[in-house]
């Protein structure tokens, strides 16, 4: 009787490094996060208390940016995204300790089926458009703060960084659909008749009953 094959098995689909998790757009998140709490803050202090270049040169351009109200588009845009990243956190948590950000093979694993992945064949995706589509809601509404704090027209060159970024997260977000192609290639190749049974149950790719 010949020795069993060592098995094989794909883990599951979470974003590769090289395309929706560098660290450029995590530094826009960032710049647009500290600009929004220095522009609080230049209303909140007494500004006479900061030193002589704060107080004349950028204190006055701060308080050119307009404090915009909460709006019920910043709120929802809000909790697409923080649902976004807790469902994908939610993937990570099932993947255990073989997640990785690379597609991989490895010895060991298992094709994971369940929690997301019960749902969804690549809930990681699913979860990384959610929380484009809220990022796109929460600063791209003509109510959001993004468009009418005037902030776009005060700092040199943030129009083209926000356009810029929108391009490069949306030509992110379609290659997708191309890596999806690839990735369950590998996994029909790796689990054959398992991975058909699987695809039978969870019929769809990222979003339930539509793709």
């Amino acid at each position: 009787m010949g020795s069993r094959p060592q098995r094989y098995s794909f883990s599951g689909c979470p974003l590769a490094r090289s395309s929706l998790t560098e660290s450029s757009p995590q530094a826009v998140y960032w710049a647009a996060s500290f600009t929004e709490i220095a522009v609080i803050a230049s209303r909140a202090i007494d500004t006479n208390t900061l030193p002589s270049v704060l107080q004349h040169v950028v204190v006055p351009s701060l308080q050119k940016i307009q404090v915009t109200p909460i709006t019920p588009g910043f709120l929802f845009g809000t909790a697409v995204v923080v649902g976004g990243g807790l469902f994908r956190r939610w993937c990570f948590r099932t993947l255990g300790r073989f997640f990785t950000f690379e597609l991989s093979v490895r010895k060991g694993h298992q094709l994971v089926k369940t929690g997301p992945y019960s749902i969804v064949r690549h809930p990681a995706y699913t979860a990384s458009a959610l929380q484009f589509t809220g990022v796109l809601i929460l600063h791209g509404l003509r109510t959001s703060w993004l468009r009418s704090s005037g902030v776009l027209d005060i700092v040199p060159g943030l129009k083209f960084i926000a356009l810029a970024w929108a391009m490069e997260r949306t030509i992110a977000v379609t290659s997708l659909f191309r890596r999806i192609n690839q990735e369950e290639e590998v996994i029909k190749s790796l689990f054959g008749d398992e991975w058909k049974s699987w695809a039978k149950v969870v019929r769809y790719r990222l979003i339930p009953g539509i793709y």
